[in-house]
């Protein structure tokens, strides 16, 4: 159902004010963002809770009731964002909120203050009716920075904030496409993240006679190793079930390559041969295979004096690893990968986040393709494995990562979410609102 021109023009707006307020983690607390939105709200009559574990780190709860308990549907977003490093390479200002060219522009337009101004009206859309069962929103904090002062902090120490039978959250809904068939992503799982701290140490000395062991050399080579590991080609039931829709309505031979790539003896052959797919597409279908491990911190120190040789050097490998493996097996790997090092060379755990996985027999699911079958007939969703990681891995219920944008492929996606020039379509937010607003009643009334 189209929205009304009003509640429309009100979540822009609302948006808009989300977007001027800088929220960058760290650094910017959320507290003003969170009072935007309980403000919004509780003109429309609902009620809302402001929750700080930190001065300023605030996060936002609000509830529709129903019959039953648990609630039926927990709309999750979060209204921290990344930092903005350079903003003159941005066409519009980051905090500016300016409309141009059909488009609202700032940082968190799509990740994810967008979709809690989404969520704050489908709020409000749903009071109009009385639901069977109830809704809960939480705009959370701290999600950019893992949860500590936002999601998690709440299934510590309330958890009955996150209680539900299922959630809606970020991470999907982008629309992509495969030669000319369209089709939705809905993240259905994601893969969880490690950080591996690699530390090396040796002899010191001058740098014109190098001793025959170094720190630097050893860490080079031990990142050399790590980064090249074999992992093991693994075909989930996310993965599995994307390709299998993704091959329907292709022509041969590629419906069969689609196919056949969740297999073991030929998916990794395949996928070299990449069957017409770019290589941003292939490198995308990689990683849902693949656990993934990447440099993405490195140093050593020896002072001032460029002519020293450091007697330690570190360095920071990001995994991202699959459903059903650990951080353990993960750390197992790696550490046999440098054994041959000898001592001279340590792995330890750092910051760790786990992968989850969802089913794919949910009324909630059934619900979001039904949804997209009347919304935009014709175009599948497809259950997809996020690589990244979002709030929805904290929660002990089946969540779905899903905020549909019609005119958002998952290439341009990827550039903009944590890019500059991040942007929304003014047309394609209210698509959101009226896609989750039906989504929510098909859970709550079925």
């Amino acid at each position: 159902m189209p929205l009304p021109p009003n509640l429309l023009d009100s979540a822009v707006s609302l948006l808009r004010d989300l977007l001027r307020v800088e929220t960058t983690n760290p650094g910017r607390p959320e507290a003003p963002a969170a009072r935007l939105l309980a403000a919004y709200l509780e003109s429309h009559g609902i009620a809302a809770e402001l929750v700080e574990p930190a001065p300023g780190r605030t996060s936002l709860i609000a509830h529709l009731p129903g019959a039953g308990d648990p609630p039926a549907l927990l709309l999750l977003s979060h209204i921290d964002t990344v930092p903005v490093p350079d903003t003159s390479s941005w066409a519009h200002g980051p905090f500016t909120a300016e409309m141009a060219d059909g488009y609202l522009w700032g940082r968190g337009a799509l990740d994810a203050k967008g979709q809690a101004a989404a969520h704050a009206a489908t709020l409000v859309l749903l009071r109009e009716k009385p639901l069977r069962r109830g809704v809960v929103l939480v705009a959370a904090a701290d999600e950019e920075r893992g949860g500590e002062m936002g999601v998690r902090w709440l299934r510590q120490h309330k958890p009955d904030t996150l209680r539900a039978s299922y959630a809606l959250g970020e991470g999907g809904g982008f629309k992509g496409s495969l030669g000319n068939r369209p089709y939705y992503t809905c993240a259905v799982a994601e893969k969880g993240s490690l950080d591996v701290r690699i530390h090396a140490r040796g002899p010191s000395g001058h740098a014109s006679v190098p001793p025959a062991t170094m720190a630097p050399s050893l860490l080079v080579e031990a990142v050399r190793r790590i980064t090249r590991l074999p992992w093991p080609w693994t075909p989930g039931e996310a993965s599995t079930a994307f390709l299998r829709g993704l091959g329907r309505g292709q022509p041969l031979p590629r419906s069969l390559a689609l196919r056949a790539l969740a297999s073991r003896p030929l998916g990794p052959f395949l996928l070299q041969r990449g069957f017409g797919l770019s290589g941003e597409q292939a490198r995308a279908l990689r990683t849902l295979f693949y656990t993934t491990a990447t440099l993405t911190a490195i140093h050593a120190d020896a002072g001032e004096a460029a002519n020293v040789v450091p007697t330690e050097a570190e360095a920071t490998i990001n995994v991202r690893y699959l459903p059903g493996d650990s951080p353990d097996t993960v750390l197992t790997r790696i550490r046999q990968a440098l054994r041959s090092l000898g001592n001279g060379v340590t792995a330890e755990a750092g910051t760790h986040s786990p992968a989850r996985s969802a089913p794919l027999d949910t009324p909630l699911f059934q619900a979001i393709q039904e949804t997209m079958g009347l919304s935009d007939p014709g175009v599948p969703t497809l259950p997809f494995l996020l690589p990244a990681s979002t709030d929805l891995r904290e929660l002990d219920v089946p969540g779905y990562g899903f905020f549909p944008l019609p005119h958002l492929p998952p290439e341009e996606a990827a550039r903009l979410v944590h890019g500059h020039d991040e942007r929304i379509r003014l047309d394609d937010l209210a698509f959101a609102i009226e896609a989750t607003v039906e989504v929510a009643r098909r859970v709550c009334d079925g």
